[in-house]
């Protein structure tokens, strides 16, 4: 599953990457485009000889970014129409977090009206797209047309821009909801793949990994302006984005110091990194009370040097050799590199851009996928671990059992010796004692082979080889003594025997062991079927080996007992049963060279 997830989410991305490749590519070479940034916030459209006498800069390959700035910034669009048709041009601000961007155009006296407001603390009028970024239509007829936009937030001051065909523009719109779409649903699906793992094995670890999740899928419906385009909801996409981001980083101080715990990291340090997302979540909480101006920036840098932190953890614990630990370095190595990325571009150190833009989703999106193959790591070794308990605790369990017969049968020969002076004691002729010997010979035989072959089990388990005597024997006489055996021990059982015999050599084996592989075998089969049934055996010769099959109507083994069926100890109920017959029995019958 995480083998697939990785593959997936893989695709994911390079697909997101490269599939929004061409928004860039479409500006419209028939606009020139160019910014001014206005401190005081004065500036009127509609004050030609001011707006004409301010300094504008071109857009060149580096879309402006401020920071977070308190400044007004004016974007001008000149666009040529050598043709003789009106035409449309969609203008972009390929940035969901402006706050409020005005549209102006120039009508025939050369004066500029408000055309358009788009930005998420409201909802889209006039000229303006309902549509994640802030987007315009703008009317191109015939000679040159200006249009002025005017861009205010209390967020970080960008305005990577993009002049789109309408078509162009839609089809670009489509992909990039297809994407977005695919990328929220990887995260839905890790969601549940961590929540049912949970569930399953109650591990905290995954738990927390959740509420991360969901924390950061609030925090990217924000940065990508989904709240308030789609479902209109402008103050969580706003006060709410400090919310998101300060929860987002406490959840990951919870799940790297939770999980790193696990590598060694030291149990002082893990108590003070749980204590600092102690606080972030109490910053969370506040964070909608105080001005987004302020604790945008805050949630920055935070989020940006909190997976510092991390990865600097989980490096130091990389030498251990821990794949584990080596998986999470390398997953915070990409979120680190995609939020450092957004949070220098939001400070505007560096330019926006498609890959900064979404920078984040591609760092994001290859640390689901790798954090998932750390986590399935550690689930597997939860289930090696717990399997080990299981398995020694029944080990544990089966030699307590082992010993308690081995304490019951051998008290048995002492019990029967101790009666059986009691009763010569009270004997008065010969004739007496006789007669007592007589009884107490054979009990007192029967309890000690017993005792005897209990003890040779467990002697021939604990063995690190097994000692043969080889000599010929038929394969009739196998059969004979083991059927003898078995009613030996079932008097009164009703058993049919079937033959299929296509030997033609004899067999060259240990007669007495194999003779105790058989007689378990078939010993098991009488008392599954409850002594009423029919047992059959067949051989044939088959690579120099004769192969016996050895069968029952009726009962089967069931298919969870077959990956255990020859472990020392393992037992399905059996009543007196020692889980050490069919252990014996594979070890006799490879010590022959043969397989069972």
């Amino acid at each position: 599953m995480n083998r697939r997830l990785m593959a997936f989410t893989f695709l994911i991305v390079i697909a997101l990457s490269g599939a929004a490749l061409p928004a860039q590519a479409q500006v419209d070479v028939n606009c020139a485009t160019s910014y001014h940034l206005d401190p005081s916030g004065r500036l009127n459209a509609n004050d030609e000889s001011a707006l004409g006498s301010v300094a504008w800069e071109k857009f060149r390959d580096r879309a402006p970014g401020f920071g977070f700035s308190r400044d007004v910034l004016w974007v001008k669009v000149e666009c040529q129409n050598d043709g003789s048709a009106a035409e449309s041009r969609v203008v972009s601000f390929d940035y969901p977090l402006l706050d409020k961007v005005i549209h102006y155009g120039q009508t025939s006296s050369m004066r500029f009206i408000q055309l358009g407001i788009g930005g998420d603390t409201q909802g889209p009028t006039g000229s303006a797209l309902k549509d994640r970024n802030p987007a315009f239509i703008i009317r191109t007829p015939p000679g040159k047309i200006l249009n002025i936009f005017r861009i205010s937030t209390l967020g970080s001051l960008q305005a990577p821009i993009s002049i789109f065909d309408p078509k162009e523009y839609e089809s670009n719109q489509r992909i990039g909801y297809f994407l977005m779409g695919t990328y929220y649903g990887v995260m839905g699906a890790v969601f549940l793949y961590n929540l049912i793992i949970f569930v399953t094995c109650f591990d905290v670890l995954f738990l927390i990994y959740s509420l991360f999740i969901v924390a950061y899928f609030n925090f990217q419906m924000s940065a990508n302006g989904l709240w308030s385009s789609h479902f209109g909801l402008y103050w969580v996409q706003n006060q709410g984005m400090s919310f998101a981001m300060f929860s987002s980083v406490a959840m990951i101080i919870a799940f790297a110091s939770t999980f790193l715990r696990t590598q060694g990291l030291p149990a002082k340090l893990v108590q003070i990194l749980l204590g600092a997302a102690g606080v972030l979540l109490l910053m969370a909480v506040i964070s909608p009370l105080i001005p987004y101006q302020y604790t945008a920036p805050a949630g920055a840098v935070a989020g940006t040097l909190v997976p510092i932190l991390v990865l600097v953890l989980s490096a130091t614990l990389w030498r251990r050799g821990n794949r584990a630990a080596q998986v999470f370095t390398i997953a915070w190595g990409c979120y680190l590199a995609g939020t450092m990325c957004l949070g220098i571009k939001n400070l505007g150190l560096i330019p926006p851009s498609f890959w900064t833009n979404n920078s984040i989703q591609i760092g994001s999106a290859l640390e689901m996928m790798l954090i998932s193959a750390a986590l399935g790591m550690r689930f597997r070794d939860l289930e090696q671990s717990n399997s080990l308990i299981e398995s020694k605790y029944l080990a544990s369990d089966a030699v307590a059992r082992m010993t308690q017969m081995l304490a019951h049968d051998v008290r048995k020969p002492f019990s029967i010796l101790r009666m059986g002076l009691g009763m010569l004691g009270s004997a008065k002729d010969p004739a007496a004692v006789k007669a007592v010997l007589s009884r107490l010979v054979p009990e007192i035989d029967k309890a000690v082979s017993s005792v005897d072959g209990l003890i040779a089990d467990v002697m021939e388990v604990g063995s690190s080889s097994t000692a043969l005597i080889q000599e010929l024997a038929s394969p009739e006489s196998l059969i004979e003594a083991t059927l003898g055996e078995t009613f030996r021990i079932y008097p009164k059982a009703s058993i049919e025997i079937g033959y299929d015999l296509r030997h033609t050599h004899m067999a060259n084996v240990h007669v007495q062991k194999v003779g105790r592989v058989f007689s378990n075998i078939v010993g098991n089969a009488v008392h599954a079927m409850g002594q009423k049934g029919r047992i059959w055996f067949k051989t044939r010769e088959r690579d120099g080996l004769i192969e016996f099959c050895l069968g029952n109507a009726g009962s089967v083994i069931p298919a969870e007992s077959l990956p255990k069926l020859f472990d020392a100890f393992f037992t399905s109920g059996k009543k007196g049963g020692t889980g050490l017959g069919l252990a014996i029995a594979e070890k006799v019958v490879k010590a022959h060279g043969g397989r069972i």
